[in-house]
């Protein structure tokens, strides 16, 4: 990223002698250097096991990194495409930062000011990650952009209160008009802030009943399911979950004895996560003739983890 910003900055400079792009390409290394230094404070260990942790690494992302992996995308498992992470930030992203960020973008392309394109490219660098097969969940690889493109709805924003320099507050009002968009997000979402989708798709309603994209693929909510079955009985009951996916976040309770999900379970509980219908197909089918939904997680209306109780049976007369 570095080296990059120093091509953009030396195509940028005109009329400038050779000796004046050697002064500033030190500058440039020391910024580099200085990085790499404090990487190696902050976590020392990969430097002293350098051999070790290659050999790892190649193991992790390129030995074992064939194909892309599957994922539900636009109603369909599939092998996650080459434009991924701008779908995806596209989809996931508040559309009025979206919109900023693009006004941010406008007005950088006016200023051509090296810091301004800076920003930029330091949002767009990250994304060249699409060209690795590895591509899942959501942004999270990409994590970085968000820093750079908070910068781009604030040039973005900044941009707006001058086109509306004449009224008065205007500033002060759209941020607070913005302060309580983001806040009915946030409500409507806490605390599974990973599942948020913005109205570009329809929002979360939509993709739930539509099934357009996969939900909950960390387990979220499934902690909050177990522990409303664990507080809803006085005695030791069994829970199915759906394989180790959600077993692995279970809270570990001693009143709940958690089992696998087979077609012939006699748990007192099922656990169905979204992720683990519209993912790994999970047979929900299979529970209406024995159990009924007694609660739901839910994130923005919508049910992220189902909870089935079995019904009780009459006797036979």
């Amino acid at each position: 990223l570095i080296g990059t910003l120093f091509l953009t900055w030396m195509l940028m400079q005109k009329n400038k002698s050779l000796n004046f792009f050697k002064l500033h390409l030190k500058y440039f290394l020391i910024i580099g250097l200085s990085s790499i230094a404090v990487f190696f404070i902050l976590w020392p260990m990969p430097f002293f096991n350098l051999s070790e942790t290659m050999a790892v690494q190649k193991t992790m992302w390129v030995d074992a990194v064939k194909l892309p992996p599957p994922e539900m995308f636009f109603g369909r498992v599939m092998l996650v495409p080459f434009p991924y992470y701008f779908l995806m930030f596209t989809i996931t992203t508040p559309l009025l930062l979206l919109i900023l960020a693009m006004l941010g973008v406008l007005k950088i392309d006016r200023t051509r000011s090296f810091v301004a394109v800076a920003i930029l490219i330091w949002f767009l660098f990250p994304f060249l990650q699409s060209f690795y097969a590895f591509k899942q969940h959501g942004v999270r690889y990409i994590i970085e952009i968000y820093a750079p493109f908070a910068l781009l709805c604030g040039i973005g924003l900044s941009y707006l209160a001058n086109w509306f320099r004449s009224v008065r507050f205007f500033p002060y009002i759209s941020l607070l008009f913005i302060v309580i968009y983001l806040g009915i997000i946030l409500i409507k979402i806490s605390p599974y802030y990973l599942d948020y989708f913005n109205e570009v798709v329809g929002g979360n309603r939509n993709i739930y009943e539509k099934k357009l994209f996969q939900m909950g693929w960390w387990g979220q909510g499934i902690g909050e399911a177990t522990y409303f079955v664990s507080k809803s009985e006085n005695k030791t009951v069994t829970m199915a979950v759906d394989g180790p996916q959600p077993e692995g976040v279970v809270p570990k309770l001693k009143n709940i004895k958690v089992v696998y999900y087979h077609k012939d379970t006699d748990a007192d509980y099922v656990l169905v996560p979204y992720f683990n219908v519209v993912r790994l197909w999970f047979p929900e089918h299979e529970l209406q003739e024995n159990y009924s939904v007694v609660h739901s997680v839910v994130i923005d209306g919508v049910p992220l983890v189902k909870i089935y109780k079995r019904m009780l049976r009459l006797p036979d007369f």
